[in-house]
C-alpha cells in the first residue's frame, strides 16, 4: 500500500513540474466535457453539411413520388374524399409496372364517401405489394402517445409501414428508426421496405443527405390519373404517394437543402441502406487519434515531425470524415478539434519561448523533459557582459557574436544537447566531475576569452562557467543551481565554480526557518545568553544583555541575524521577544542575592511599538516575578523609522513612564539623528561597535565618539559604548567620560548558569 501511495505522488509531481502535461490533460478533459455534453452539436452540423455538399450527388431513381399537391387539389375533385381515386392510382401504377405502391398517409378514419370496401379491393388485388402509413403522435401537454393506424379494413388487405423520424434539438431531421414498434408489433419504416434492408432494430440512422432530394424523380397524381405518364417513368420502380404542396406540414429541414416534405427524408434513407448499413463510430475515435497526435506535438524534439503533425491534424479531421461518410461511417469531429486548437495554440507558444530566435538552439525548457533525474554532468557558461554587448549590437551582429560562440564551444566535440536562454548556454559532459572535465572547462575558457570579430569590430567576453553533479536532484533543481554557480564565476573572476550541495541545503532551510523557529521555541532550542556591561565610573559589573540564541540539533549555532529579520519582516517577532523577555526578567530576579542592583537591557523592535497592550503585558512580567522597573532596559532596534505622528512614541513613553528605561541601539547607523534623539524619551545611549574599536588609535573615531557622549550627558542621558575588545579601547572610553562598557574585553556572552559564577567571581574580588 505504501509503495502504491508513493508511485501516486511521484506520479503527482511529475504533473505538477510538466506544463505540457496540465496542457494536455486540462485540454482532454474540456474536450471530454464538450463530447460527453454534445456542446459542439451546431459546429458540427455545420461540418458534416459542408462535406455533404462535398459529396453531393444526384438520387438513384430507383424511387419515384407520385405528388399531391396543390395543381392535384385542382384538377382531381374528390381526392382525400374518394377513396376511390385511390383505388385507381393502386392499378394505374401496377398496369405502369410499379413494384411496391406505399401512401404516406394514414387512413385511420372511414371514408366520407363510403367507398372503403373499393379502396380495400384494389388493395387485396395486390396484396403484398401496397404498404400503407402508420405512425404515432405524442401529446404536447400530456406527453400521451396516440397510435394512429388504418381502419380494419384497409389494414387487413395491405401491409403496414412506419413513416416515423426525428428531429435533434437544432430542428434538423436527425434520423429514421430501422423499424418502430407499437405495442407488441414491429412495423419496419418506409425506408426499410424502398430498400429491402430489413432489421428488428428500433434505434435510428442517419440518412445520406448528401444525395439531393430534388433530383428523386416525381410525377403528379393528375398526370397519373389522366393517362399522362409514360410507362418507362414506372416500371420496375417504387413508388410513393404523398402530399407535397407547401401548405403541408410534414416538412422537414434537411441539412443544406432547406425544407423537403417527409417523404423524401424516407427516400434518402432508403438510398442510404441500399448503399451500406449506417454505423456511426461518435466522437471517442478521433479524439483519441487526435490525443495521439497532441502527445507528438508537444513531446517530439524534431520541429519537422511537430510543425508536420500540427498540419496533418486538421485536415485529417476535415477530410477524413469524408471518405468515412462515403461508407456510410458516421464520426463527430469537433471534441478533437477543440483539443487540437487547445494544445496546438498552447504548443506553439512553448515552442517559441523554448527555441532560442537567435541560434535556433533550444532553450532550458528542453533539458527540463527529461525527466525527473538525469544522470550525466552538466556544464553552463555565462556570458557575463551579455547585456552591455546587446545594447551596442544590432540583431545582426548579435546573431553572428552568438554563433561564434557556439562554434567555439563546439571546438572540442564533447558537447551534447547544447541550451541556451539568453546569456547562459548549458550542455550534457559525457565526462564526470575531475581533472579531465576541468581541464575541458578551462580550454573552453581560454578559447573564448579571444576577442570575437563582429563586422569590422574586435568584441570581448567575458565569461564564467559552473559545473554541476547532482544526478540525483530534479533536473529543474539543478539547471538553478548551474546558472548561480556560473553567475558566481563571472561575479568572482574565475574560470569555473562547481555547485556545492551545502548552499542548496542552506536555501532549503532558509525557505522553512520561520517553521522551524516556532518550533524551536517550543523544543527549547532557543535560549537567552548574557554579555556583561562594565560601569566605567565605579569599576564594576552593573548589569547584562540579553542575547537571544538558537541551537539546532542538526545544523548547530543559528546566527540570530539568520532568524531575526526574518521574523520581523514576517510580523512574527512577538513570540520571541516576550520569550526573552520572560526569560531575562526571571534570570535578573534570580540575581538579586549576589546584586540587588544589577540591571538586566533586552532588545525590543520597532515594530513590535504597535503590538496591543505591549506596556501592560511588560508590566505583568516585572510583578509575576518581583522585578523593580528600573531594572529593565529595553535597547529600541533601528529595524525600522519611528513615525513621530503614528503610536510609537506614546508607548515608548508610557514604558519611560512606568520606569522602564529606554535606551537607543546602534547610534550612529540608520535612522538615529540629533532630532531623533531630541524625540524619543530615552534615557540612553548605545553607540554602535563601528565607531568604537578605533577611538584609541583613529582622530575621526575619538571626536566622534567624545561628541556622543557629549551630547548625551547634556540631555541627562548615560552612554553605552558596545564592542570593546581592546584594553587601548576600554582606556579611550573612560577618558572621554563614557559611562558604561561592554564588550569581549569584559566578557563574551555566556549562559545563565555562567553568568551567576561570573558575577559571584567578580564581587568576591572586589571584596578581596
Amino acid at each position: 500500500m505504501e509503495s502504491i501511495r508513493s508511485n501516486l505522488m511521484a506520479v503527482r509531481r511529475t504533473f505538477a513540474a510538466s506544463t505540457r502535461a496540465r496542457i494536455l490533460f486540462w485540454s482532454t478533459l474540456i474536450a471530454l466535457f464538450c463530447g460527453v455534453f454534445e456542446l459542439g452539436a451546431p459546429l458540427e452540423r455545420s461540418l458534416h453539411t459542408i462535406r455533404d455538399a462535398i459529396r453531393a450527388h444526384p438520387s438513384d431513381g430507383r424511387t419515384v413520388v407520385v405528388e399531391i399537391n396543390n395543381r392535384t387539389l385542382r384538377e382531381v375533385p374528390g381526392w382525400g374524399v374518394r377513396r376511390s381515386l385511390d383505388a385507381r392510382t393502386v392499378d394505374a401504377l401496377f398496369a405502369l409496372g410499379a413494384r411496391k405502391v406505399l401512401f404516406d398517409k394514414v387512413y385511420a378514419d372511414p371514408s366520407p364517401a363510403g367507398d372503403d370496401a373499393v379502396f380495400a379491393a384494389a388493395l387485396a388485388r395486390h396484396r403484398g405489394r401496397v404498404f400503407l402509413a402508420t405512425r404515432f403522435d405524442v401529446s404536447g401537454s400530456s406527453r400521451e402517445v396516440e397510435v394512429l393506424q388504418p381502419i380494419a379494413l384497409l389494414t387487413s388487405a395491405a401491409s403496414l409501414g412506419s413513416v416515423v423520424t426525428w428531429r435533434d434539438w437544432l430542428g434538423f431531421t436527425s434520423g429514421v428508426p430501422f423499424s418502430t414498434r407499437v405495442g407488441d408489433k414491429l412495423y419496419p419504416s418506409f425506408s426499410s421496405i424502398l430498400s429491402g434492408v430489413y432489421s428488428r432494430r428500433t434505434d435510428l440512422f442517419t440518412p445520406d443527405y448528401a444525395i439531393q432530394y430534388k433530383t428523386v424523380p416525381t410525377v403528379n397524381l393528375a398526370d397519373l390519373l389522366g393517362g399522362r405518364v409514360p410507362a418507362g417513368s414506372i416500371a420496375g420502380k417504387d413508388v410513393t404517394i404523398a402530399r407535397t404542396s407547401d401548405s403541408f406540414t410534414d416538412t422537414h429541414s434537411l441539412p443544406g437543402q432547406g425544407l423537403a416534405p417527409g417523404i423524401f427524408v424516407l427516400i434518402l434513407g432508403a438510398e442510404t441502406l441500399r448503399d451500406a448499413v449506417p454505423v456511426n463510430i461518435g466522437w471517442l475515435p478521433a479524439l483519441l487519434i487526435t490525443f495521439a497526435a497532441c502527445l507528438i506535438i508537444l513531446h517530439s524534439r524534431r520541429r519537422q515531425v511537430r510543425y508536420a503533425t500540427m498540419a496533418a491534424v486538421p485536415l485529417l479531421l476535415m477530410f477524413g470524415p469524408v471518405l468515412l461518410d462515403g461508407r456510410q461511417i458516421g464520426s463527430q469531429v469537433c471534441p478533437a478539434l477543440l483539443l487540437w486548437g487547445l494544445v496546438s495554440v498552447r504548443a506553439r507558444i512553448l515552442n517559441r519561448a523554448a527555441t532560442n530566435g537567435l541560434t535556433g538552439l533550444p532553450t532550458f525548457d528542453s533539458i527540463l523533459r527529461d525527466g525527473s533525474t538525469c544522470a550525466v554532468t552538466l556544464v553552463g557558461m555565462k556570458i557575463g557582459n551579455y547585456a552591455d554587448l546587446r545594447a551596442t549590437l544590432n540583431d545582426v551582429e548579435e546573431r553572428v557574436l552568438l554563433a561564434e560562440v557556439i562554434r567555439r564551444l563546439r571546438v572540442s566535440g564533447e558537447l551534447s544537447d547544447l541550451m541556451q536562454r539568453d546569456e547562459i548556454f548549458v550542455w550534457k559532459s559525457p565526462l564526470c566531475v575531475g581533472t579531465a572535465l576541468f581541464d575541458h572547462v578551462e580550454g573552453l575558457h581560454a578559447l573564448l576569452s579571444s576577442p570575437v570579430s563582429v563586422g569590422e569590430r574586435l568584441v570581448d567576453l567575458t565569461v564564467g562557467f559552473g559545473i554541476e553533479d547532482g544526478r540525483d536532484r530534479p533536473m529543474t533543481q539543478r539547471v538553478g543551481s548551474l546558472q548561480v554557480s556560473a553567475g558566481e564565476a563571472v561575479a568572482a573572476s574565475v574560470k569555473w565554480r562547481l555547485h556545492d550541495p551545502r548552499l542548496l541545503e542552506d536555501a532549503e532551510f532558509r525557505q522553512s526557518l520561520l517553521s522551524r523557529l516556532d518550533l524551536a521555541l517550543v523544543n527549547g532550542e532557543i535560549w537567552v545568553a548574557y554579555q556583561p556591561k562594565l560601569d566605567l565610573r565605579r569599576n564594576r559589573l552593573t548589569g547584562a544583555e540579553a542575547l537571544v540564541r538558537w541551537t539546532h540539533p542538526d545544523r548547530g549555532m543559528i546566527p540570530p541575524d539568520r532568524f531575526i529579520p526574518a521574523a520581523e519582516q514576517a510580523n512574527r517577532i512577538a513570540g520571541l521577544t516576550f520569550f526573552v523577555l520572560g526569560t531575562a526578567i526571571r534570570d535578573a530576579r534570580r540575581l538579586d542575592g549576589l546584586d540587588s542592583d544589577f540591571t538586566i537591557a533586552v532588545n525590543l523592535s520597532v515594530r513590535m511599538l504597535v503590538h496591543p497592550n505591549l506596556p501592560e503585558e511588560i508590566g505583568a512580567l516585572l510583578a509575576s516575578n518581583g522585578l523593580p522597573p528600573e531594572r529593565l532596559t529595553l535597547e529600541i532596534t533601528e529595524s525600522s523609522e519611528i513615525d513621530p505622528d503614528g503610536p510609537h512614541l506614546a508607548v515608548l513613553r508610557q514604558l519611560r513612564s512606568m520606569g522602564i528605561h529606554v535606551s537607543i541601539d546602534d547610534y550612529g547607523t540608520k535612522f538615529s539623528t540629533l532630532d531623533y534623539v531630541r524625540m524619543l524619551p530615552a534615557s540612553e545611549i548605545k553607540i554602535d561597535q563601528r565607531f568604537i574599536g578605533s577611538v584609541h588609535r583613529d582622530r575621526s573615531a575619538s571626536i566622534m565618539a567624545r561628541s556622543t557622549v557629549e551630547l548625551a550627558h547634556s540631555l541627562g542621558m548615560q552612554v553605552v559604548a558596545e564592542g570593546v575588545e581592546e584594553a587601548g579601547t576600554l582606556a579611550a572610553l573612560s577618558d572621554m567620560g563614557c559611562d558604561v562598557a561592554q564588550g569581549y574585553l569584559i566578557a563574551k556572552p555566556m549562559p545563565f548558569a555562567a553568568l551567576e559564577r561570573f558575577v559571584a567571581a567578580t564581587k568576591l574580588r572586589r571584596a578581596g
